[in-house]
């Protein structure tokens, strides 16, 4: 199963901006849950029960969930926590031992399988994090990366994003790079919308590459970039908040 953030990372968003509380940092610990055929109902209310427990425990970790709507992996559930450093999970260890016994009485009978992945947000790809909840849709799309043109393909990407600025391109990218949990070279980019005609780009990516830089060079930049790239997929998702835990929220 191809995984998505949030997701990104990522965070996806694949990462929303809200940090958990007291955190700093560019880790995300997304969760792939794959739902029973039919159980879509019980799984969210069963969700539901658990981000409870969060509450009563005051987590000092925020948990959002976003459920994929396109691609193979349709109706699978992206359960992730962002901006920590990895010391952050030191010490919770009877924590995890209590959460993970309530997520399997109130979740694991609905959910086919779980899969984790790590990722790590980068900062120096991605425009600065807004605050607010995470936007209603995030476009993913997936980049399985050459492993001997990662630094080709990081090049290009901060090439594409000031070639962007100087247009005024509305998107704002999230990029996130796989740590642990999957193949890789693998980078993530996620696109926030907050409606269907948000999705819309108003203009193809060589079409503003060519408004920046002019054509020749336009295409050669984006040539440069496409050729760094073994394959990319990409998938839909939207944002839960009946099912998320943000810490203090009412």
């Amino acid at each position: 199963m191809k995984h998505s953030l949030a997701a990104l990372g990522i965070a996806c968003a694949l990462g929303p901006a809200q940090r958990s509380a007291g955190q700093e940092g560019n880790l995300a610990q997304i969760f792939f849950q794959k739902v029973k055929a039919g159980a879509q109902a019980q799984y969210a209310s069963g969700r539901q029960r658990h981000m409870e427990w969060h509450k009563a425990k005051a987590d000092p970790f925020a948990w959002f969930v976003w459920e994929i709507v396109t691609g193979e992996n349709t109706g699978t559930y992206v359960v992730g926590t962002f901006g920590h450093a990895f010391k952050d999970f030191d010490g919770r260890d009877e924590f995890e031992a209590a959460d993970e016994a309530d997520a399997i009485s109130n979740v694991g009978p609905f959910v086919e399988s779980t899969t984790q992945s790590l990722y790590l947000r980068r900062p120096d790809l991605s425009t600065p994090p807004e605050p607010g909840a995470p936007p209603k849709f995030s476009h993913i799309i997936h980049f399985q990366v050459k492993p001997e043109s990662v630094n080709d393909f990081v090049d290009s990407v901060k090439k594409i994003g000031d070639a962007a600025k100087k247009t005024n391109f509305p998107a704002r990218p999230e990029w996130y790079q796989l740590w642990s949990g999957g193949m890789g070279p693998e980078f993530v980019l996620a696109l926030g919308s907050n409606s269907w005609a948000e999705l819309q780009p108003p203009k193809t990516l060589d079409a503003m590459a060519e408004e920046a830089l002019g054509k020749q060079a336009g295409a050669a930049l984006l040539a440069a970039f496409r050729r760094t790239i073994r394959y990319t997929y990409s998938e839909l998702i939207t944002y839960h908040p009946e099912l998320s835990y943000v810490p203090g929220a009412k």
